[in-house]
């Protein structure tokens, strides 16, 4: 997670953020969570004093980027502030939302995705041994500089990372409702307006109805492309997550990282039991991994 936050600081933001600023962030991903997964709350604000201190650090830190980059625009940086600032016409307060909610919508997709692909490899040594080779073949044909369109050219990595999106979606439940003054019918079945529609990615990933042999990891299953509707890691239609192609890049580019220095070993009795926190899913306890440098013992 903290790297993730680093790394849509530096993409986001444009800022090198340090660690507080991690702190004021988990803090609010947990009142977010906190208040999104209980029926009844007693308050309608926090109590939390330290709460309230964390939301005005993080909601000042990201209004100081806006002015600053406001009164000194860099027409030439790479970030997501300093192409949105021109001439936007949203107000400080509407753009600090939408900063805000790319960290809230990303960074813990890009953790999880990332962890569900280390932990698969170590338990599938065969498959991680695969996916290290074309990384360290990648690599000797590009040296150490790349773009995004040769990390597409990662056949392998690019299977691994769909088949483990496909049993460990970071987001496993998307939620659509129909509009006001309309119905709609769904397998024979007529839908009111209004009526909130539950869609799982988790339990249709793994219904042997869609998917042969669904909770085994082979990612030489999407060789062939899925059926339209049958994967949807980040959901589908008009209204997929428009951040999908950051995510799969930043997660691409961190795995090949970390594969091509290290070999991973799983602690013995290691699983990867989830829970759901504030919209995504997340190891319960952790897991342990053994890094060993390549090459040496």
């Amino acid at each position: 997670m903290k790297l993730s936050f680093r790394i849509f600081g530096l993409t986001v933001l444009g800022s090198a953020m340090d660690s507080s600023y991690f702190d004021a962030f988990t803090m609010l991903m947990q009142e977010m969570n906190n208040r999104g997964g209980q029926a009844f709350l007693p308050y309608p604000l926090s109590l939390n004093p330290k709460f309230w201190l964390q939301r005005q650090k993080w909601n000042n830190f990201i209004e100081e980027q806006i002015h600053q980059r406001q009164q000194q625009p860099n027409h030439r940086g790479i970030d997501l502030l300093s192409f949105v600032i021109q001439g936007t016409e949203l107000s400080t307060t509407q753009l600090r939302g939408e900063l805000s909610t790319t960290f809230t919508a990303g960074t813990r997709n890009v953790a999880e995705a990332v962890a569900a692909v280390l932990f698969l490899c170590a338990k599938n040594p065969e498959a991680m041994q695969k996916l290290q080779s074309e990384i360290t073949r990648f690599l000797v044909e590009h040296s150490s500089e790349f773009h995004l369109a040769d990390v597409n050219l990662l056949n392998y990595l690019d299977l691994v990372v769909k088949e483990a999106l496909r049993l460990y979606p970071a987001v496993p439940l998307f939620i659509r409702e129909v509009f006001p003054g309309r119905s709609l019918t769904l397998g024979g079945y007529r839908i009111p307006e209004k009526t909130q529609i539950f869609i799982s990615s988790w339990s249709f990933h793994r219904n042997p109805k869609h998917w042969q042999n669904p909770d085994a990891f082979v990612p030489e299953r999407f060789t062939n492309v899925p059926p339209p509707f049958h994967y949807f890691p980040f959901g589908a239609g008009p209204r997929q997550c428009i951040g999908m192609a950051f995510t799969l890049l930043c997660t691409k580019v961190l795995l090949i990282n970390i594969l091509l220095q290290y070999l991973l070993e799983l602690e013995p009795g290691t699983t990867f039991d989830t829970e759901y926190f504030s919209g995504t899913i997340m190891p319960r306890e952790g897991f342990r991994i053994k890094f060993s440098k390549k090459g040496q013992c």
